[in-house]
């Protein structure tokens, strides 16, 4: 378990925060047989794109009282 943190943390630590401080030097790249198993100029989508929802009416605001007015808790007022 701990190794996997470990692991996990060190692609962490490779992807995101070293290639800022080299100065974009990316020290992980991606092997040259997974790019040719997954061709970036080849990806097509097997549904047609469908129109976009129509917007919904915005939520009501809630009701709230006015500042600095504590309602009383129901049921502990006597008459």
């Amino acid at each position: 378990m701990l190794c996997m943190l470990d692991a996990g943390h060190a692609y962490y630590f490779l992807e995101d925060v070293y290639p800022r401080m080299a100065h974009g030097r990316r020290p992980l790249k991606t092997p040259g047989f997974v790019k040719a198993l997954f061709p970036a100029d080849q990806i097509q989508s097997s549904r047609p794109t469908a129109a976009p929802a129509p917007a919904a009416a915005p939520a009501a605001a809630p009701q709230f009282p006015a500042p600095g007015v504590v309602p009383p808790p129901v049921g502990m007022i006597k008459t």
